[in-house]
């Protein structure tokens, strides 16, 4: 998943995705144990969920905190499967010109959780 000024989803199974990553934006990876974590009446913590806590939080950490968080309260019973989760963020120096090419800072936060 990735977050700029829309928000935009990707699934891949067993395959490739290339996704051109501009400075400013966020790529979210979530695993299925983040997605297909089973709530109350079987219900899975979903997609849209995780999109509503992408838009909340900024900061890879801050959100890969909130999700983990989130998932925990989320889920009935005991995890059966392994919960992974990895934030990316470019951020543009204020001295970079326009041009996406140029340097970025980068902030990469992961967070595996397993049963």
């Amino acid at each position: 998943m990735t977050k700029s000024s829309g928000s935009t989803t990707l699934r891949a199974r067993l395959g490739t995705v290339a996704v051109v990553f501009l400075a400013a934006m966020l790529l979210v990876v979530g695993l299925s144990g983040t997605t297909e974590a089973v709530g109350p009446g079987r219900e899975r913590f979903g997609d849209e969920r995780l999109r509503t806590l992408v838009a909340e939080h900024d900061s890879p950490a801050e959100l890969v905190s909130a999700v983990a968080e989130a998932v925990a309260e989320f889920r009935v019973g005991a995890r059966t499967d392994d919960l992974t989760l990895l934030a990316i963020q470019r951020h543009k120096s204020d001295d970079d010109s326009d041009d996406e090419s140029s340097s970025v800072d980068d902030e990469v936060v992961s967070d595996t959780v397993r049963p």
